[in-house]
């Protein structure tokens, strides 16, 4: 079918107005988006493709709209009508938390070759922000043609295509489903958040995928329980610990995007980096690259004490430990060997944990930090004195010292900034920082003298 033929059934399918440039859909807010011509965020720029099984985007609009063409309509023995044809939609939350939405569609009943499906999206608190979505296509049928449409909306994008080794998963059956995100091969990629792809079981055996799966064979606790082993840890990873992605700081920049920025950087523009800086918004609004968007707070003191270095600056506002596990789970720290590893952590669990489970959580971290880099030195660094919490945050890492006694870790040191960030008293020095959490220029000299020793060693 030509592509003039696809859009005349679609404006007969739904009454949404088309813009049309040069054959192809415009990038319209509040139009209609194509995953095949539009290129993503971040530094890749690509376009999506229907063979991963999974489209990513996020936007803010209260109605999303999905229409698609497929190559064929087969409904196997064994398989429901919506497995084969439909899609599903999940809202990706704040704190990484999928919830599946319920749709409507002409499933069934189209007039034409065109399915649409429509959901309607509540926010809640979240509305201006909005939140990411993640798209399943049809277990059986492939599709040929798709648009999502944001109506009402200030914003639409589509997030990076994942550059992580893929899942691959062969001999891959018919399952009984009433829905496509309930097959194994979905499940397990919410539960790991990771790529996964269908293959031939010849294709399987390439170098270029993380682990391979026989479909016939899938368990979702066992393949889960292989994919975390194979990742150097395990699946029963201790709740604060649960990897997980956020968007809690979307005012100020894209997680998702950020990541593959990191990602292209160590593979791209600067491999090898000698030092790697992990931690949440106060490493990442400190300075260094991949840059933020609209400020840094301590360019000075960053380019004084790593002038000519190759750093590499692992800092994400909001973030928690489960997030930084995450993180380090998808390749952050893969295909190189660092020579010094900065751990800035546990900040923003501090008044959503105990202050045992966020030190047990910082040492768990830190372990599978040195799984994945097992020859660099860690140097672990006590969270920074905050205004209302100098207490709970020296409770905190007086834990952590004590955990670390006893545990197996060798080849790091601590690293405490307390005493340059706080006065004779031990009361927060105010005139340090920007809001009682975050330093100011002057507060990140000070932290810099403190980190500088130990990148000369």
């Amino acid at each position: 079918m030509r592509y003039s033929e696809i859009v005349k059934r679609a404006v007969s399918a739904v009454s949404l107005t088309l813009l049309l440039s040069v054959g192809t859909m415009a990038a319209d807010v509040n139009g209609w988006h194509n995953p095949l011509t539009e290129r993503t965020k971040g530094p890749f720029g690509t376009c999506w493709t229907f063979d991963r099984g999974n489209i990513d985007f996020g936007t803010n609009a209260p109605e999303i709209k999905v229409r698609y063409v497929l190559e064929g309509r087969n409904i196997p023995k064994g398989a429901t009508e919506m497995a084969s044809l439909g899609v599903d939609l999940y809202d990706i939350d704040n704190d990484g938390g999928f919830h599946l939405l319920n749709g409507t569609s002409d499933l069934g009943k189209a007039a034409s070759d065109t399915i649409t499906f429509c959901f309607r999206v509540d926010y809640g608190k979240s509305a201006k922000n909005g939140n990411e979505f993640r798209l399943y296509l049809p277990l059986y049928n492939e599709v040929k043609w798709m648009e999502i449409g944001a109506d009402g909306g200030t914003y639409f994008h589509f997030e990076p295509v994942p550059v992580e080794k893929a899942v691959a998963f062969y001999n891959v059956p018919v399952e009984a489903v009433d829905r496509p995100s309930k097959a194994v091969r979905n499940i397990i990629q919410r539960k790991a958040d990771f790529p996964v792809k269908v293959v031939s079981k010849k294709e399987s055996k390439k170098s270029g995928y993380f682990i391979a799966v026989d479909g016939a064979k899938a368990d979702t606790v066992a393949t889960l329980e292989a994919i975390f082993n194979a990742l150097g840890t395990t699946a029963n990873l201790p709740d604060i610990l649960k990897p997980l992605r956020q968007r809690r700081d979307f005012t100020f920049y894209d997680w998702t995007e950020r990541h593959s920025r990191v990602l292209y950087r160590e593979r791209h523009i600067a491999p090898n980096p000698e030092i790697v800086m992990i931690g949440n918004s106060i490493t990442h609004y400190w300075s260094g690259e991949p840059s933020h968007k609209t400020w840094h707070a301590g360019v000075d003191s960053w380019n004084d004490i790593f002038a000519d270095r190759n750093v590499i600056n692992c800092g994400y506002g909001w973030d928690r430990l489960g997030n930084m596990m995450w993180r380090m789970m998808h390749e952050e720290l893969d295909g190189f060997s660092a020579k010094h590893i900065f751990v800035m952590a546990g900040t923003n669990d501090i008044y959503s944990r105990t202050e045992e489970a966020i030190a047990e959580g910082m040492v768990g971290l830190i372990e599978y930090i040195r799984v994945k880099q097992p020859a660099a030195r860690i140097h672990i660094v006590h969270i920074y004195p905050r205004r209302k919490a100098i207490d709970r945050v020296d409770k905190v890492n007086a834990t952590v010292d004590e955990l670390l006694k006893s545990s197996d870790l060798t080849n790091y040191d601590i690293v405490d900034v307390k005493s340059v960030l706080t006065k004779a008293d031990g009361k927060l020095d105010e005139s340090l920082f920007r809001d009682g959490l975050h330093p100011n220029e002057e507060g990140y000299r000070r932290i810099a003298e403190v980190y500088r020793k130990y990148i000369q060693n």
